[in-house]
């Protein structure tokens, strides 16, 4: 069997075996990864999968269409922190006897799957592919998905327009005009910075160590003006020394059990 993008140099060999789920490279390049559970002379490519309403499977890609969210923030954010969640969980990342890789998934398949078992370079190559290349973007929209699509606005429904930002119609106007007049969009709520500081760093900057809360009285931007009241507080005005570099690990920290 051919190996998945054989025209493609090696970061699109491994970027098109796992949109696939083949091998990269070796001896078994282009075969199926094995799920644990699963003998390893089966080739699934050609076992029949079962469809599903609005769900579609083509040249290894997947479509689900088949859930959407509500206009409804709290649905939204936890869609968006579910996306922006690391690749992989190492506490599921274990060896087994033979030195291969065991992935083991969050909940069983329906299927009875419970694991991917790769050998050592699949699995680097696994996480090879999950590295964005710098300077690029991550998310991207074709078609009638794309901002600028002409037909965008009969897939894409609009958000609800409040009961103020509706376009105000004169006293004369008819039942025609207000029908075609569009409502304006509303502005996208914004996260406020403190919150984000939160979410990423684990650290309430508002919080004070009297138990109350800290309250934001002015943005100072002028450097001579910061300078200054660092050093009446004491505190450094400089960039703080770079630290040494840190030793490369000979070995991965995986679990021993299987």
């Amino acid at each position: 069997m051919p190996a998945a993008g054989d025209d493609l140099d090696a970061l699109g060999r491994c970027h098109a075996a796992a949109i696939q789920g083949v091998i990269p490279f070796g001896q078994k390049a282009g075969q199926r990864t094995l799920l644990w559970g699963e003998a390893e002379e089966i080739n699934r490519t050609t076992t029949p999968k079962a469809k599903k309403k609005l769900c579609a499977d083509h040249a290894g890609y997947s479509l689900h269409a088949g859930v959407r969210i509500s206009p409804c923030s709290a649905r939204r954010e936890r869609l968006v922190r579910y996306v922006a969640r690391g690749p992989i969980a190492k506490d599921r990342l274990s060896l087994n006897r033979r030195g291969d890789v065991v992935y083991r998934f969050r909940h069983p398949w329906r299927n009875g799957k419970q694991a991917a078992v790769m050998d050592p370079m699949t699995f680097l190559s696994r996480l090879a592919a999950l590295i964005p290349p710098p300077r690029s973007h991550v998310l991207s929209y074709y078609g009638v998905l794309g901002a600028a699509a002409a037909r965008r606005d009969e897939i894409v429904p609009p958000p609800t327009p409040a009961e103020d930002e509706r376009v105000p119609h004169s006293c004369g106007a008819g039942k025609a005009s207000r029908a075609t007049a569009k409502p304006k969009r509303r502005r996208p709520e914004r996260i406020p910075w403190s919150t984000l500081l939160a979410r990423v760093f684990l650290i309430d900057i508002l919080r004070c160590s009297c138990g109350g809360r800290r309250r934001v009285l002015t943005m100072v931007r002028d450097p001579a003006a910061i300078v200054r009241i660092l050093s009446h507080l004491g505190l450094p005005t400089g960039f703080p020394p770079r630290g040494p570099p840190r030793a490369v690990p000979r070995s991965l920290p995986f679990s021993a059990h299987q």
